[in-house]
């Protein structure tokens, strides 16, 4: 299979972006492997590690999955790594979104221990009403891709 510029761009800012997004998740402490093995904290961090794992690794894939097959990946010239590096900001997305889910005021104390929320606060995260972050994940999700698709067809 021959990669255009576009797609291999695509890889390159996707994995770098992704990569980074992963690195801003820890204060969330989204796969505590440990807090399964106590008792006070295995129902929080299996709950925390499963709505994780779908939005920090299984969404970001089926992202990666539809912009590397939509037609934004036809252009094989140097615009094609304009376009690709504005699509691969979408994987921002995911840490407004999983922050939107599980740090918020209604779930909070479903995904952690009271003693959790403590440690995170301490680090600036507070549990916030979930559209605070929810909106803008959405919004890196709809407006990056969208600016793709406008270069595109602007170099098209």
């Amino acid at each position: 299979m021959n990669m255009n510029i576009a797609q291999t761009s695509l890889l390159f800012f996707y994995g770098i972006f992704w990569a980074a997004s992963l690195g801003v998740i820890s204060d969330f402490i989204p796969f505590d492997t440990t807090g399964w093995f106590l008792k006070d904290k295995r129902r929080t961090s299996i709950r925390r590690f499963i709505v994780s794992f779908i939005i920090a690794s299984v969404l970001p894939i089926i992202g990666l999955y539809l912009l590397y097959n939509s037609r934004l990946m036809t252009i094989d010239s140097s615009k094609g790594i304009l376009v690709s590096a504005f699509a691969s900001q979408s994987v921002f997305a995911l840490t407004r979104i999983l922050h939107g889910v599980i740090l918020n005021k209604c779930t909070a104390e479903w995904f952690y221990t009271p003693n959790e929320i403590e440690r995170i606060k301490k680090k600036n995260r507070d549990p916030d009403p979930c559209h605070y972050h929810l909106i803008p994940g959405v919004g890196y999700m709809v407006v990056f891709p969208l600016i793709a698709w406008t270069l595109h067809a602007i170099f098209s």
